[in-house]
């Protein structure tokens, strides 16, 4: 696997096909290592997927390049964590689901891990909905 994007972002200016999932994990394998630093390249491969629509294959892609990037954490003495973050931004004006979805499993006894922050794109994020309800978030 090369660490340029440019046979990737060629296949999609030439708008015959969308990519396959494994073009898109090696794309997003490149894009996650360190090694990757061309940030013009990652922004026309983003844009041109954006602009196209994702497929349920690229989309598979992605998802597999990031679990093979995720890096298991481990705290000594402490039994499993659920670990729950939210997209955020999505600019529908959803509700915020993901830190309900916090409340409700805490409430079944999970140890739950909550990544969030102050709203940007709607009325309230993680961080504002938690602190309302008496939880220390500047951690």
């Amino acid at each position: 696997m090369s660490n340029t994007l440019k046979p990737y972002i060629e296949t999609l200016i030439t708008g015959n096909r969308h990519l396959t999932s494994t073009e898109t994990h090696d794309a997003f394998t490149s894009i996650l290592s360190p090694t990757t630093s061309d940030p013009h390249q990652i922004a026309a491969l983003l844009t041109l997927l954006r602009a196209r629509g994702e497929t349920p294959d690229e989309i598979t892609g992605m998802i597999r390049a990031m679990n093979d990037a995720c890096h298991a954490v481990t705290i000594p003495g402490t039994p499993k964590l659920l670990d729950i973050v939210g997209t955020g931004g999505d600019g529908a004006d959803t509700i915020n689901i993901s830190t309900a979805s916090v409340v409700l499993a805490a409430a079944c006894g999970c140890l739950v891990a909550k990544a969030g922050n102050r709203s940007v794109s709607s009325a309230c994020g993680s961080a504002d909905v938690l602190e309302k309800v008496g939880e220390k978030v500047d951690l």
